[in-house]
């Protein structure tokens, strides 16, 4: 009997050590976990805190290359807006000259016509003239044709 509860003591023991063993295998199992929870979480918020400050930087970045862009392009827009409006500017300038020379060319060509036909009408009537200088003046027949053909080319130029 004795040996029987000897025997039950030792397997008592042993099966209380193996719980023991358990259970510090268990509780160093869970603080371990518990450790490695702990890493991981501060892995995290170190995770989170460099990419928000990526983040951060990064859109600081982003609008100031946005910005920059932004004033490129308006530059570029205003050139170009001054360059239309100065084609503009010169176009319109090239549209009146091109206005006033084409009524001063049918001016001009109405102009050559008249002084065409009014320089026919003064060699006529100055011949006329001289005709009747030539009759009224014998003596001085050479100078009284010059200065009759002069006066009579003055009264046609007044009445243009």
């Amino acid at each position: 009997m004795v040996q029987k509860n000897k025997q039950q003591i030792i397997d008592s023991l042993k099966a209380f050590k193996g719980n023991v063993d358990t259970f510090l295998k268990e509780n160093n199992l869970k603080d371990l976990q518990a450790s490695v929870e702990k890493l991981i979480k501060d892995a995290q918020q170190d995770l989170n805190t460099v990419i928000d400050k990526d983040i951060k930087t990064f859109k600081k970045k982003f609008s100031a290359e946005r910005k920059a862009i932004e004033s490129l392009v308006n530059a570029e827009i205003n050139k170009a807006k001054k360059f239309v409006e100065a084609q503009k500017k010169e176009f319109s300038k090239l549209a009146i000259k091109l206005e006033t020379l084409i009524p001063e060319k049918a001016k001009q060509a109405t102009k050559t016509a008249k002084n065409k036909v009014a320089k026919k009408i003064v060699k006529k009537t100055g011949k006329k003239v001289v005709l009747k200088a030539e009759k009224t003046k014998s003596a001085k027949p050479l100078t009284t044709k010059k200065t009759v053909a002069k006066a009579s080319k003055k009264p046609v130029l007044r009445n243009k």
